[in-house]
Order: C-alpha cells, then sequence, then structure tokens
C-alpha cells in the first residue's frame, strides 16, 4: 500500500513541480504614485488613445489631475463642488472621457463634453441614489443612470442625441 500511494503521489507531483520550473511570468505590474489622501480614483480614456489615463478627483476642490497615457501631460480641470460624485464617462461619443459629477443633493448631472467644451445639465436622481453611469443603449455614449438602494432599482436615462 505505501509502494502505491508514493507512485501516485509521485505521478501528480512531478509535472507540477516540472509545470513550476518552467513557469513564465506573462504578466506586467505598473506602479504610479498619484494622488492625495482623500482624492477619487476616476480612470478612464481621457486622451483618446484607447488606453487609460491615471486621474483622480480631488473633493476638497473639485478638481480632476489627469496623467494622459499618450504624452505624459498633466491636465487639471476644476469641475464639480464638495459633495458631489465624480461620473467620468463618454457621454457625447468621441472616445475621449468627460468631466462629469453627479451632485446627490438635487440629483443633477454636470457634464463638460470633451468635443466641444458644451456644458450639459440634467436632472437625473434622487437623494440617495448612487450614480452608475454607462453605455446602455450601445450607443458608444454614456447614459445618465442611478441606482435606488432602497428598491433595489435601476433608472436610465438614455442619451438619444
Amino acid at each position: 500500500m505505501k509502494v502505491g500511494y508514493r507512485l501516485l503521489m509521485m505521478a501528480l507531483t512531478v509535472p507540477f513541480l516540472i509545470g513550476i520550473s518552467n513557469f513564465k511570468a506573462k504578466a506586467q505590474i505598473t506602479t504610479q504614485q498619484w494622488g492625495l489622501t482623500g482624492d477619487i480614483p476616476a480612470p478612464g480614456d481621457y486622451d483618446g488613445d484607447g488606453k487609460n489615463d491615471f486621474a483622480v478627483w480631488r473633493p476638497n476642490n473639485g478638481t480632476w489631475y489627469v496623467i494622459k497615457s499618450s504624452t505624459g501631460q498633466i491636465t487639471t480641470q476644476q469641475w464639480g463642488l464638495t459633495g458631489d460624485i465624480p461620473a467620468p464617462g463618454d457621454y457625447d461619443g468621441d472616445g475621449k472621457n468627460d468631466f462629469a459629477v453627479w451632485r446627490p443633493n438635487n440629483g443633477t448631472w454636470y457634464v463638460i463634453k470633451s468635443s466641444t467644451g458644451q456644458i450639459v445639465t440634467q436632472q437625473w436622481g434622487l437623494t440617495g441614489d448612487i450614480p452608475a453611469p454607462g453605455d446602455y443603449s450601445g450607443d458608444r455614449k454614456n447614459d445618465f443612470a442611478v441606482w435606488r438602494p432602497n428598491n433595489g432599482t435601476w433608472y436610465i436615462f438614455t442619451n438619444l442625441q
């Protein structure tokens, strides 16, 4: 019985050990210090190169800080007030994240379109809702959406423009 057990363990262990010795990492680890204590991560493709950029939104001054992946250039944009919730996404369909916040005390979205610089406001949501922007219609533009925790319901305002 001992010989059979040892043969079984050897049959299972040897391929495992060979596999580990031949293992080659196929991943890359990247680190980037960006932001301060209290900042809120807001990654997205702000420069349209198809890669996420490192970005944070600073609640105490309503400013966005972005390192563009295409150039390494730092961009800042003041947009939002204390108490707002960052809700970046591509609301105009130009392939770049727009600066956007949702204001919980009045349920209003505030967006600066990256394509034109135009400011868009849209009331959608109630106090207590959680913003959940995304492309729910498949038109490659973020829609205004909230999730209401007290009833578990999603409310989506589809972007028709």
